[in-house]
């Protein structure tokens, strides 16, 4: 039994659009966002908002962009836009997944992510194909 799974947070460039679309929830990991550099942090039993500046050392010109989980931004999208994104996947020479995103009004988009090295469709992992997911109904729908 593989007992040893973790959290899959998203990526900065997710953390961005979320923010820039209104994400306020307190999590425990953020990116430090160094003019030069982005580092993920976080601190044991400690919740933070990320995502307001105000509250957020901002020294040497640092900022913070919050990382939640892929399941807790999920939720986020869900709760607050009524949107709904699936998991989905197919099955050629190994499992290679997508997902569905659900619109209030009933629109369905299937999110697949091109690959070259097949004649399928699909990324590797659920985390990879959520991310695309999430990052579509960011900047196209939301």
């Amino acid at each position: 039994m593989n007992n040893n799974i973790i959290e899959k947070y998203v990526t900065f460039e997710i953390g961005n659009l979320l923010k820039e679309k209104g994400f306020n929830v307190p999590t425990r990991e953020y990116y430090r966002n160094y003019p030069t550099a982005k580092i993920m942090s976080w601190d044991i039993g400690k919740y933070y908002n990320g995502n307001d500046d105000s509250k957020m050392e901002t020294a040497g010109g640092m900022t913070y962009v919050s990382a939640p989980t892929t399941a807790l931004t999920i939720s986020w999208i869900r709760e607050n836009f009524g949107i709904q994104i699936f998991l989905d996947y197919t099955f050629y020479d190994g499992f290679h997944y997508g997902c569905q995103v659900v619109s209030p009004n009933g629109n369905v988009n299937e999110i697949w992510i091109e690959r070259k090295d097949l004649d399928i469709d699909g990324a590797d992992t659920p985390q990879e194909a959520e991310n695309a997911a999430i990052h579509y109904t960011l900047t196209n729908l939301i």
